[in-house]
């Protein structure tokens, strides 16, 4: 929860990440599962809403059909990121999300993934000048 709305799992792109990957990572460090993501469904935008504030992009992933009862026994919530969690239907959970993750969330629910998506082979830069 981040003030009175509940989020999707997820977090900060680390460096050379890709964005499949910390969607998997974040995952594992907030719930405690290993799945990997299938495909990219919705990229979210948020313009920059102060000075000096950047803009904020959403990856919205295809985690795939899973039994609940399977995954609900190996969940185990890293408490330092998470307070709680449920299952909920996509309407359901409308009610309860952050207006900008809802929306992603209807049309992630309401589409097929529609774009390629291409992640890049991290490369190696150059080296920090002193």
């Amino acid at each position: 929860m981040q003030g009175p709305w509940w989020h999707l799992p997820g977090g900060l792109i680390e460096q050379d990440e890709p964005p499949s990957r910390a969607c998997q990572r974040e995952i594992r460090e907030e719930l405690g599962l290993e799945l990997p993501p299938g495909p990219l469904f919705v990229v979210g935008w948020n313009p920059p809403r102060r000075p000096g504030s950047r803009a904020q992009f959403t990856f919205v992933f295809d985690m795939g059909v899973h039994v609940a009862d399977d995954l609900a026994e190996r969940i185990r919530l890293q408490h330092n990121e998470l307070l709680n969690w449920q299952w909920l239907r996509p309407h359901q959970a409308r009610t309860l999300l952050h207006p900008d993750i809802a929306d992603r969330l209807d049309h992630a629910h309401a589409t097929r993934p529609s774009a390629a998506y291409h992640e890049a082979t991290p490369q190696p830069g150059p080296e920090p000048q002193r």
